[in-house]
């Protein structure tokens, strides 16, 4: 039909979704992550995400406080990727350093405690410390729905390459947004993975915003149709 995707699902689609770049690797030093964050803000993004956990937690703890003083006061989130690291924080733990980040002014803390253990997840969000996101790792609609049960994100994430499709992520939206939850999508991938979930965040005027990795991949360069047109952190 020669048209978006987003418009064969809502044909009153948006032509734009803000962005945030995605990067702060788990094992920039501080330095790497103040020269990180001003190669974001000469690319025009106005949000950034960054990992943490895997160093010691003085160390992060400067890391995040260096992408902050150099961030300014556009919006910073911070990837505890608990999915990944060994040793997962415990509910606990994710909510002393939870305690540690307050004064950060993070936009979320997301993923803080292992994917499976969703009662501590819980425990972490209703501790109303820093706003909580998560998602990214679970595929089933049960999943989901022990999630939205539980109240236990303030942000939930979901990735049209995984958590179902194109259409289940926008329910998830819809439900997110009847429960007064934002959401987020979740992209880690090759040009189809962004472009689904483009077209996702696109078609659902809900949707916060969308993540876009700061990784190149070659491939991904070589697939796009047209190249996509970003600017100052917003898709058009």
């Amino acid at each position: 039909l020669e048209v978006p995707t987003s418009q064969l699902i809502n044909q009153n689609s948006r032509k734009s979704i803000p962005l945030y770049a995605s990067s702060g690797t788990v094992i920039f030093t501080s330095d790497e992550i103040i020269a990180d964050v001003e190669n974001i803000l000469n690319l025009g993004y106005t949000a950034y995400k960054m990992r943490v956990g895997y160093q010691e937690w003085d160390t992060d703890i400067k890391r995040v406080e260096n992408a902050r003083n150099i961030f300014g006061n556009n919006d910073l989130m911070v990837d505890a990727i608990m999915g990944t690291l060994r040793p997962a924080w415990s509910a606990n733990k994710a909510i002393s350093r939870a305690k540690d980040l307050i004064d950060f002014n993070l936009r979320w803390l997301e993923e803080p405690v292992h994917p499976e253990n969703i009662k501590g997840l819980a425990e972490v969000c209703h501790s109303e410390l820093v706003p909580i996101a998560a998602g990214e790792a679970y595929s089933g609609s049960g999943e989901y729905q022990s999630i939205l049960d539980l109240q236990a994100v303030d942000i939930l994430q979901f990735d049209s390459t995984h958590s179902g499709g194109m259409l289940v992520c926008i329910e998830l939206a819809k439900k997110s947004e009847a429960m007064r939850l934002s959401s987020a999508l979740h992209v880690w991938g090759s040009a189809v993975a962004i472009a689904a979930n483009v077209q996702v965040a696109l078609a659902e005027p809900s949707i916060d915003i969308l993540e876009i990795p700061m990784v190149s991949l070659e491939l991904t360069d070589k697939m796009w149709m047209e190249p996509p047109i970003i600017k100052d952190g917003i898709w058009h």
